[in-house]
């Protein structure tokens, strides 16, 4: 299926003299706005002209294309618009929702030519995805903060900052590790996505998280209870676009069990080993974690390891390490 310009405004130029050579049904506007009501014709030399309409005479299919609306349509004037039974199969949900609208604003109401389910009984879903900003960040931000000490386990875990923080590598790093010269290491995941373009009339039914793992992941640990990495809310920092020090105490509503995002089912479970490069990871979230979705705002979520939620070090043998270090919005290609 491809674009196709209306007949009759086709019909009308060549009556007032022109040959066009090219057409655009629905032109948008410079702000990105649709114009279905406005056929636009390419004459040669860069010159165009325009057939304005008080209504819609195209409609969008689900392929992307723009053709007339009487394809479609029993009767399109311009309050009352009714539909073939079978437009659901052509048009596109947005623009049927669109249409939808406009026909309200207009007081009146889109209609089905059959009896029973009309448009007004429908509900529409739509999906959004949304990424943190890559370096130089401008309203979000991805990295970790990490804690690296010789010191005991709570000193580590109870830490109110961290020793290291990185926003700019192409991995992040949720970490629990000890290392044969009692080094501890915990590292938390920061995640902030601008969210505030969900328009306020919305009802989020469904979020996930989906990161894609590479091949710096690890897990060697003795003590295989707790392997796993969870998604929790990160707590309001004191930048959106860079993640420092002072942010580790900040992933999660409470350093030990913090709420998560999910049921414990969802939970990546790292016991039998890591995903592995190139493998995706996504966690389903439940009402909880829905409803950390902003319409307004950033949402701000986080990423920690099981032995560091559940404060459970582990066996602390000469090299425990359950690592998971996923791409970040700085690796080249990241859409």
């Amino acid at each position: 299926m491809q674009h196709l310009v209306d007949h009759n405004d086709l019909a009308f130029i060549y009556e007032k003299g022109f040959r066009p050579k090219g057409f655009a049904p629905c032109p948008r506007s410079s702000d990105g706005h649709i114009n279905p009501q406005v056929t636009r014709l390419y004459l040669g030399d860069n010159q165009f002209v325009s057939v304005f309409h008080v209504k819609p005479v195209y409609y969008e299919t689900i392929t992307g294309h723009w053709r007339p609306l009487s394809e479609v349509t029993v009767h399109h004037g311009n309050r009352k618009i009714i539909l073939h039974p079978d437009a659901l199969s052509k048009m596109s949900p947005r623009f049927m929702r669109w249409l939808q609208l406009r026909q309200r604003i207009l007081g009146t109401e889109l209609l089905f030519d059959s009896i029973g389910i009309q448009p007004r009984h429908m509900v529409f879903s739509t999906t959004s995805t949304f990424f943190p900003d890559p370096n130089a960040e401008t309203t979000t931000v991805d990295g970790y903060s990490m804690y690296s000490s010789n010191s005991n386990w709570n000193t580590v875990h109870y830490a109110t900052d961290g020793t290291s923080a990185d926003d700019s590598s192409e991995s992040l790093d949720s970490r629990t590790e000890y290392r044969f010269n009692g080094q501890w290491y915990i590292c938390r995941v920061i995640t902030l996505f601008d969210t505030s373009s969900l328009p306020d009339s919305d009802t989020i039914s469904a979020a996930s998280l989906t990161v894609e793992d590479t091949a710096n992941s690890y897990q060697n640990m003795a003590d295989t209870t707790n392997c796993f990495h969870a998604v929790v809310q990160t707590q309001a920092t004191a930048s959106n676009t860079a993640v420092g020090t002072a942010d580790y105490d900040l992933v999660g509503d409470a350093i030990d069990n913090p709420t998560e995002a999910h049921d414990a089912g969802e939970r990546l479970d790292t016991s039998g080993g890591v995903p592995g490069a190139g493998v995706d990871v996504t966690w389903d979230f439940n009402a909880t974690g829905i409803s950390w979705i902003s319409k307004t705002g950033l949402t701000r979520l986080g990423i920690r390891s099981g032995e560091d939620i559940t404060d459970t070090p582990g066996s602390q043998g000469t090299a425990d390490r359950n690592r998971f270090m996923p791409y970040s919005a700085d690796t080249a290609g990241t859409t």
